[in-house]
């Protein structure tokens, strides 16, 4: 019994050591990023297979969101709702807002937000604890405030509830933010548009009215809500995707007024403004994601034609303007290009960035594929040495080896009989190089000190697991650490048997040749 307890006790004092040395970067090889998408129904995937209305925590396989997180195995939580304007989301996130008419009417006086979400106060805790739980969070917003609103305030106008109330706090049609030239063009156009209709003085003021009301709650209330969401989580990657023209070529009538460049005008100035001009524009994980081009549904290209006409039954017109599946297959193309460019595995705070930053763009080390470092995976004998062997300019060289696991076209073929012809990294046998084993840290540290020339180190360092280091590689420990090339692990542990990642030998090479 005594000897069944002194071998568990040694077991657990083992298992304790190692686990107190193996780098907590090993874990992440089983967590999964945490990705939100918010905003509306943008990205929700309207009118693609699977959708069901208003979208709200609905996971549909074509739309953008499942495409991005399934591209980077996270986890989605699906969180956008139809027909919201910015001050909508705000009010979401924000329980002292208390909305306007255009709000209350669309989304609590009907039961919408109940129905869907179990009410405001549901939604409210739901998308709080998602965000500030998210690696990564998407949003779409703006569209809604100059389509939805639009259409809702002319369609409430026919009704017999009448138009909407421009009675958002603060609201004025004199506001500073409407004195820009660049607004000033885009109303001039817009009504220029709606007399061409000829439906009369009533109907072009209630447009431009309505475009200076639904403007102004943009620009007062996008800021708000990027703020929220830093509130909730500072670190988070937050991707804010931009407003496509889902009107492009289409005039009123035989290119008469070309209602998609005036709808241009005004996705680009918006863009522009979540660009640019954002008090958050210059923040590290804050990034603009251009979708201009994405492609839509489709809607015919004259105004006054009957199949144009034909849309406005329903949603009709609505899915002709949504993107596609190949239009989310667009924009989900542009978040990875935005996310931490070139890899979204590495991110910004992570300590690796700047190591795995240097390799690349000195093409020390490859992606494992597109915009994908894997940053956790074993670094093996083959990486080592290609990178070792393209640092050394990959000279020419005429080999003795023949290793009966290196096949010729290769990437490590030529590196690895470099390698082992100088003596950096010793084959396993003549025949054998074993280009997809790993390396220890010992491994790597004698790898490193061959292509420097075996340099002698001034100091001899101790560590706690200093009797785990073979006599062959102490000098080149030793003089490892005392370049910073390996470090010691949890306190004194230096753990030179724990086999090293790619973002470990990334930070060994950094250290070595990027200062």
């Amino acid at each position: 019994m005594k000897k069944t307890f002194n071998k568990a006790l040694c077991l657990f004092i083992v298992l304790m050591i190692v686990f107190s040395i193996i780098p907590t970067s090993t874990f992440a090889l089983f967590e999964k990023y945490n990705y939100v998408s918010l905003g509306d129904s943008m990205s929700n995937g309207y009118a693609l297979e699977g959708f069901e209305a208003p979208g709200y925590k609905v996971v549909v396989k074509q739309s953008y969101p499942y495409l991005f997180a399934k591209e980077i195995d996270a986890n989605l939580t699906p969180m956008a709702y139809n027909g919201l304007r910015v001050e909508d989301i705000y009010f979401l996130f924000n329980e002292d807002y208390e909305g306007d008419d255009y709000l209350r009417r669309r989304f609590i006086d009907n039961g919408s937000f109940q129905n869907a979400g179990g009410g405001v106060d549901k939604m409210r805790a739901d998308i709080k604890k998602a965000v500030s739980e998210a690696d990564y969070v998407s949003i779409t917003m703006g569209g809604n405030n100059f389509t939805s609103y639009f259409g809702a305030q002319f369609e409430a106008w026919q009704s017999d509830t009448g138009a909407y109330k421009f009675d958002r706090p603060g609201y004025s049609s004199k506001s500073k933010i409407l004195a820009s030239e660049e607004y000033k063009e885009i109303e001039q156009s817009v009504r220029d548009i709606f007399t061409a209709l000829g439906k009369g003085k009533q109907v072009v003021e209630l447009a431009i009215n309505s475009l200076r009301y639904t403007y102004t709650g943009f620009m007062e209330y996008f800021d708000d809500v990027i703020d929220e969401i830093y509130k909730l989580n500072p670190d988070v990657t937050l991707m804010v995707n931009g407003l496509n023209n889902p009107m492009e070529g289409v005039h009123l009538i035989n290119g008469f007024i070309n209602a998609g460049t005036v709808v241009h005008l005004l996705a680009e100035h918006i863009n522009d403004f979540m660009k640019n001009k954002t008090a958050f524009a210059d923040r590290e994980n804050y990034l603009f994601v251009d979708i201009m081009g994405a492609e839509v549904n489709g809607t015919p290209k004259n105004v006054f034609d009957e199949e144009f006409f034909a849309l406005c039954e329903g949603n009709k017109f609505a899915e002709a303007t949504h993107p596609n599946a190949a239009g989310h297959e667009f924009i989900k193309d542009r978040m990875i290009d935005r996310i931490n460019v070139p890899y979204y595995d590495v991110s910004r705070d992570n300590e690796c960035f700047d190591a795995v930053a240097f390799v690349c763009e000195n093409g020390l080390m490859d992606a494992k594929e597109a915009h994908k470092f894997a940053p956790d995976s074993l670094a093996t004998r083959g990486m080592v040495a290609t990178a070792l062997y393209r640092a050394a300019l990959t000279p020419e060289i005429e080999s003795e080896f023949d290793f009966m696991d290196v096949r010729d076209g290769m990437y490590y073929t030529e590196a690895a009989k470099w390698a082992a012809e100088n003596d950096i990294i010793s084959p396993i046998t003549t025949k054998i190089f074993l280009p997809y084993g790993g390396m220890t840290r010992q491994n790597l540290a004698v790898a490193l000190w061959n292509a420097g020339g075996q340099p002698q180190s001034e100091k001899e360092y101790k560590f706690t697991d200093s009797l785990l280091i073979s006599k062959s590689a102490k000098t080149a420990m030793n003089w490892a650490v005392e370049n910073g090339i390996i470090t010691a692990l949890c306190g004194n542990f230096i753990a030179p048997r724990i086999m090293v990642t790619r973002a470990d030998l990334a930070q060994a090479l950094f250290a070595l040749y990027g200062e």
